[in-house]
């Protein structure tokens, strides 16, 4: 199932940028150079650029990330509003997408129907499921905080439900620098509700979970501090450089080089006669691929695919290693701005002429897709931990799906 799960995804990643990115030389041989020319690297910038009622507002990637990620849609008249106040239906409808990203857009004429549905499904308690007056006014934040807390599948009102988010770090700090400066009546704005959705998400909740009918046993909820809260950073990325794409054993010596030879493979870990649906080559604990020179630019390990107990001494130059290493171990080592959400993280680095490697928070500015290179993660929904790595080239990630 997990393995049908990555194709799946690369499948999908591969046809929402192979659409979007526009390079030069597209009918040429699969191992020629693609580029971005400087006409078609200003077209994608345009089109990329914010607009201007958020290019200078502090939730500005906020915004791009939940544009990108089809969390937010902007009005009619394409405005964003960020500092509108959020409507109880818009809070829901938000936080419905961030937590679980396959659910059909809901736009146009009647598109609360949906977020309410599936708030009445779980439970939530959604004041405009009994009074419909409150669909389209301003959510407060002591209903926003009853509702998140419901949908993490526990059941707290009033005060018990800012212990349970202060407590689990679930609260931005611009919305309660402290615990008891968290004002319940007032309302929210767009922008912070965006926000508050990086938090959670950074915080690994997602998925939508029914709130049980019965209240939850405040025995349980977290302890609370009389500090101030602090907030992970929303999109940052650590410095990494051309070892960081090798594999690694335990010691810290490399087992697999980007850009090792074929030959040096076989020579090393013998040939292998089995391919996956990508035609990679499956090694006993990881696969790689080869470009048409015969050098690496594809490995990773899977610890759904590989039932070898060995699979857990390998690792990143990070220490980022399956079935040990989690969400949380993944984002201290490479940043948040890998992680748009829920159970995947990519990592998007280019090569500058001088062999340094630059983060890139938007793929579809990568100028040369074969300088351009891919760091990703799968993540258990239940345990939070790594089960999947790969580093690829962007070529191998997006095109030649569509090349052979």
């Amino acid at each position: 199932m997990k393995l049908f799960k990555v194709i799946l995804a690369s499948g999908l990643i591969c046809s929402l940028s192979y659409h979007t990115t526009i390079f030069a030389n597209e009918s040429s041989a699969s191992n020629a150079p693609h580029y971005l020319s400087e006409d078609h690297y200003d077209l994608v910038l345009e089109r990329n650029t914010p607009s201007p009622e958020i290019r200078d507002h502090w939730a500005k990637d906020l915004f791009i990330w939940a544009d990108r990620n089809r969390i937010l849609h902007g009005y009619a008249d394409g405005t964003y509003q960020p500092d509108r106040m959020a409507s109880e239906a818009e809070f829901l409808k938000l936080l419905m997408k961030t937590l679980e990203p396959a659910l059909l857009d809901s736009v146009g004429h009647g598109w609360e129907e949906s977020p309410y549905s599936l708030a009445e499904t779980y439970n939530l308690p959604a004041k405009g499921l009994q009074d419909s007056s409150f669909i389209f006014k301003p959510i407060n934040r002591q209903t926003a905080a009853e509702i998140i807390t419901g949908i993490t599948g526990v059941h707290y009102t009033g005060e018990e439900a800012v212990s349970y988010l202060w407590g689990n770090k679930m609260i931005p700090s611009r919305l309660a620098p402290t615990f008891k400066a968290f004002d319940g009546n007032a309302t929210i704005t767009r922008a912070e509700v965006l926000e508050w959705l990086r938090v959670i998400s950074l915080r690994g909740y997602w998925g939508l979970h029914p709130r049980p009918d019965e209240p939850s046993d405040p025995e349980k909820l977290p302890g609370i501090s009389t500090g101030s809260t602090e907030d992970p950073p929303y999109f940052s990325f650590t410095p990494i450089n051309k070892d960081d794409l090798d594999l690694y054993n335990e010691e810290g010596h490399p087992v697999l080089t980007f850009g090792m030879k074929k030959t040096d493979i076989e020579r090393q870990f013998g040939l292998s006669e089995d391919t996956d649906v990508f035609r990679n080559y499956l090694y006993s604990q990881f696969t790689v691929g080869y470009d048409t020179r015969g050098d690496i630019d594809f490995w990773n390990i899977d610890d759904n695919q590989f039932d070898n107990e060995n699979i857990a001494e390998l690792e990143t130059s990070k220490g980022i290693s399956v079935t040990k290493s989690t969400l949380f171990d993944v984002l201290d080592a490479y940043g948040t701005g890998g992680y748009e959400g829920h159970n995947y993280l990519a990592y998007y680095y280019e090569e500058d002429n001088d062999g340094h490697l630059h983060a890139v928070t938007n793929p579809k500015l990568i100028r040369h897709n074969n300088k351009g290179y891919v760091l990703s993660f799968l993540i258990d929904e239940e345990t939070k931990k790594v089960w999947y790595i790969s580093v690829s080239t962007y070529h191998n990630e997006f095109y030649e799906f569509f090349e052979h």
